[in-house]
């Protein structure tokens, strides 16, 4: 692609982020509590001022950008719900028709990995898992002598594990 960095995908970013990119973008110093939201379930990066929280509006370069995080990489590469299948972000990027062929048939795997893995990551998915698990340790696999207190304590220690 053809980028000319004009900043556009960066205002107003509703990009999801799997763990993976949480941690790249830990590993240069920032926190995730400050450029991450949830956002109907998935890790979102934050927009500050109307932006990406890592886009500098002045120089309109992005802070993070060798470490940004895989759907900004790929972009204006997209995943259509709606037509279940990859898609060229035309509305939004003016830049959007350089994207060859190639590009799209190579991009296309990734972007499908890297939304199974923001799906497996969602600390939505996380809670259910150890909702789960506390639901699972049940009176049935606790020792007929072990007291409801200690019920609790067992269940307790298991969550602090998360």
């Amino acid at each position: 692609m053809d980028c000319d960095r004009c900043g556009k995908c960066c205002i107003e970013t509703s990009m999801q982020l799997s763990l993976n990119d949480i941690r790249r973008l830990e590993k240069l110093g920032y926190d995730r509590g400050d450029f991450t939201i949830i956002k109907d379930g998935f890790y979102t990066l934050k927009n500050r001022k109307g932006a990406c929280y890592f886009f500098d509006t002045k120089s309109r370069c992005c802070k993070a950008y060798a470490k940004r995080p895989l759907g900004c990489r790929y972009y204006p590469i997209v995943y259509s719900l709606d037509k279940n299948q990859p898609i060229i972000d035309e509305e939004e990027c003016h830049k959007a028709s350089t994207i060859t062929e190639h590009e799209l048939k190579t991009t296309a795997p990734k972007l499908a990995r890297l939304i199974r893995r923001i799906i497996k990551d969602s600390p939505k998915k996380d809670k259910q898992q150890r909702r789960r698990r506390l639901n699972s340790q049940n009176y049935q696999d606790v020792p007929k002598k072990q007291s409801e207190r200690d019920l609790v304590i067992q269940r307790s220690k298991i969550a602090e594990e998360y």
